[in-house]
């Protein structure tokens, strides 16, 4: 830590305490001549254990079974290729036949009321035309017209 004060010196900390390993260490703080050795930093020298970083790229470490085949000219099984997903009907097909689903419901007719049908549409054949749902609405807004 000591080479710390050689690379810079105006390090101030920011009192979050992260950065506590830098600040408490005697080696920061007294410099090269406090140092338990020039080529041991105070974590080793206190007993530490100081293990590398977790490798987060590149490939992984080779496992015995691996490396015995390696050795013995086998080769290493492929793994089957994954599935591409399969359209939204199949999905729901599919995903409605699995134990404990529940039955699928559009959004059309969760909107929809029981026994109730608007005055234009879904186009059953309850449904009104256009003509007889605009002659329903305009003598609904007569009617509260009169009311009010």
């Amino acid at each position: 830590m000591y080479g710390l004060r050689g690379i810079n010196n105006i390090y101030v900390p920011n009192g979050t305490g992260r950065d506590s390993i830098i600040t408490r260490s005697q080696d920061f703080n007294k410099g090269k001549v406090y140092s338990p050795s020039v080529n041991k930093s105070s974590m080793a020298a206190a007993g530490l254990p100081c293990q590398p970083p977790p490798r987060s790229h590149g490939p992984r470490p080779l496992s015995p079974a691996r490396l015995d085949g390696m050795v013995k000219g086998k080769r290493h099984e492929v793994k089957a290729p994954t599935k591409r997903s399969s359209s939204v009907s199949a999905l729901v097909e599919k995903w409605s036949q699995a134990p404990g689903a529940y039955p699928f419901i559009s959004p059309i007719k969760m909107q929809q009321r029981q026994r109730v049908e608007p005055l234009e549409g879904w186009a059953s054949a309850a449904s009104w035309s256009p003509a007889m749902a605009k002659g329903a609405l305009a003598s609904v807004q007569k009617a509260a017209m009169l009311k009010a």
